[in-house]
Formats: structure tokens, sequence, C-alpha cells
């Protein structure tokens, strides 16, 4: 049995018949295994082809206010749904949905596909960007989250 642990199972040297040079360089061929000639790919693609390929990706799509409205409504949906006979659990996720659509942080608005992936955490105007801001941290409640920091530094052993 052939098996490719960390490394190649076959080499170049072990094409029987059929070598051929794929488009993106790889090297492919017959092998022979437990008695018979099949197709393997021995070679992977030439690091000059995996450099051209390897370009930062397309910018991502505009996404419609409906398609936007669509994923936040799954999003939640889902999250309520999740909670099943667990009241509690599903009025916790209620709260959520209700604040999410109310509350609007800034940083997190976006207009393209990227929204879909987390309407939870992200922002689309029109959809969940409500009018009200968190207030800034400020007094006790800002030395209450420093010592929160530091201890969790601490434990970490930082």
């Amino acid at each position: 049995m052939y098996r490719q642990n960390g490394g190649a199972a076959y080499s170049q040297s072990d094409i029987v018949s059929g070598k051929k040079t794929l488009a993106n360089g790889a090297v492919a061929g017959y092998v022979m295994k437990d008695g018979k000639k099949v197709w393997r790919i021995v070679s992977g693609a030439s690091p000059q082809y995996l450099d051209s390929i390897r370009q930062p990706g397309a910018p991502r799509k505009a996404l419609s206010q409906k398609a936007a409205q669509r994923a936040f409504n799954k999003y939640w949906k889902t999250r309520v749904a999740s909670a099943g006979p667990n009241k509690n659990q599903a009025r916790a996720y209620k709260a959520a949905w209700a604040r999410d659509i109310n509350y609007g942080r800034p940083s997190g608005l976006r207009t393209t596909t990227a929204y879909k992936r987390n309407p939870g955490r992200l922002e689309y105007q029109g959809v969940d960007f409500g009018a009200k801001r968190y207030p800034a941290a400020t007094g006790a409640r800002l030395a209450a989250l420093q010592r929160g920091q530091a201890a969790l530094a601490r434990k970490r052993g930082m």
C-alpha cells in the first residue's frame, strides 16, 4: 500500500509510460501500483508557476442591501434556533440580536461580501448599523478593564 506521509509517494523515475508535463509545470505519468498501471502526478507545479498565482486576492464584490439583510436574518435565526428548548439561551440570543440592530460600530462597517462571513460582528448600513454607539470606557470601568487585562497577562505568564 502506497501512502503519502510528509513526502512524495512516487518520483519521476517510477513513471513507466505516458510521462507528461502539465500546463502548471507538474509532472505526471503512469506508475505501477499493485501490479497495475495507474495515472499519478509525481511532482507538483513549478515554483515559478506557484509564485505567479500567489497574488493578492481580487477585491471583494459589492453586496446589495437585500443580500445583506438575508445574511443577517440567516445568521441570527440559526443562533436562536440552536438554543432549542432552552428558553433562557434563546432569550439571550434575541437580546444580542436586538443589540446588533440598535448599536453600530463604525470600524465594523462593510459594503462588500465580507459582511456575509459574520453579520453578528460586522455592520451593514441600513441593516444593522444602528444609531446608538457603545460609550468609551472611562473612570472606574477603564480601571477594571485594565486590571482584568493585567491579570490575564499574569495568568499567561507574560
